[in-house]
């Protein structure tokens, strides 16, 4: 297995088929684009911002997970840098590793871009443990995010 940065013009319709799986997994996706089409230009929106990358890991020619982070300054603390997890995601039949291996691979990308902290979230659809796995990266617990239509 290869974890590594993201091509988008490389990677376009694998990354799609990850995202599309990873949103059909969630409680709630309302936010989200309806379209093949949206969903495309939103993407492709988001990893064009210098602050954003998006990292995948590949087995046999699949990407079979992803992480996008952002690396900002925190609102709080100007000098200190922010990486913050915008979603992560594993196929359904991705080797067992794939998962502590892209987050070995950010903790490791945060250090040598200079963030300071990490933030990752816990979705209500996310695989029991998760939680546990945060925790052994030396990360706590800290707000529960609640979201809804208007």
């Amino acid at each position: 297995m290869e974890v590594r940065l993201a091509n988008w013009s490389t990677d376009k319709q694998k990354i799609m088929a990850g995202a599309k799986d990873f949103i059909g997994r969630m409680d709630f996706n309302g936010f989200l684009p309806d379209s093949d089409a949206e969903l495309s230009d939103a993407i492709s929106q988001v990893m064009s911002y210098e602050f954003v990358e998006v990292t995948v890991a590949e087995h046999d020619g699949d990407i079979v997970g992803g992480i996008g982070m952002s690396y900002i300054p925190s609102l709080w603390n100007p000098n200190a840098v922010m990486a913050e997890e915008l979603f992560w995601w594993a196929s359904q039949g991705a080797p067992k590793t794939t998962s502590l291996r892209l987050l070995r691979f950010i903790k490791d990308r945060a250090s040598s871009v200079g963030a300071n902290f990490l933030s990752f979230k816990r979705l209500t659809s996310s695989p029991n443990g998760v939680s546990k796995v945060y925790e052994r990266m030396g990360l706590r617990e800290l707000e529960t995010t609640f979201i809804g239509g208007l």
